[in-house]
């Protein structure tokens, strides 16, 4: 049988989220699941995302985790100018009281920071976590990072009296006894 699989009955059906928006002067363009990247913007991204120290990855991966619903959002100068001045990249997290989206990434190149690209970035999250009904938006920011504690105030966000815990996931052998 061919087509698209069943949906799921337990994801509710998702509106499609548009392939880009303006914001302040800025073209925002919208990857994810609705709208993959083409070959050319993968390897920007990847790049983009290598030169802020993450770690590598290829474009299978990038595209599997737009496939489990990671959403990018990178700024462009304008829609024929493809050059990423800076991208975020957000996931949902469907909860038995809320559905929330998570802010993971924000970055801007170094020599277009404070031109407004972080709050447009900001800016189309929202509106992208809006499409998708989502009502709560969660982020991260190092306690160190002022400038970016200012831009995520600005936008309402506010201090949560929550403590950040890790584990690291470490996969044992399974036991064979």
């Amino acid at each position: 049988m061919t087509g698209s699989p069943a949906p799921d009955p337990a994801t509710p059906a998702e509106a499609p989220l548009p392939g880009s928006i303006e914001i302040n002067g800025y073209h925002i363009a919208i990857w994810s699941r609705d709208n993959l990247a083409d070959a050319a913007m993968v390897e920007q991204l990847i790049a983009f995302y290598v030169r802020y120290g993450y770690r590598s990855m290829s474009p299978a991966s990038l595209e599997h985790a737009l496939a489990r619903g990671l959403v990018l959002l990178t700024a462009h100068p304008s829609p024929s100018n493809h050059t990423i001045l800076g991208m975020a990249a957000v996931s949902g997290l469907p909860t038995v009281t809320s559905a929330m989206y998570f802010m993971t990434d924000l970055i801007v190149e170094r020599h277009h920071r404070r031109h407004g690209v972080g709050h447009a970035l900001t800016a189309a999250v929202e509106v992208v976590a809006a499409a998708r009904d989502m009502q709560v938006l969660w982020l991260l920011v190092s306690q160190d990072n002022h400038t970016a504690q200012r831009l995520y105030m600005r936008h309402g966000f506010h201090v949560q009296p929550h403590m950040l815990m890790a584990k690291d996931v470490i996969v044992a052998p399974p036991d064979t006894r």
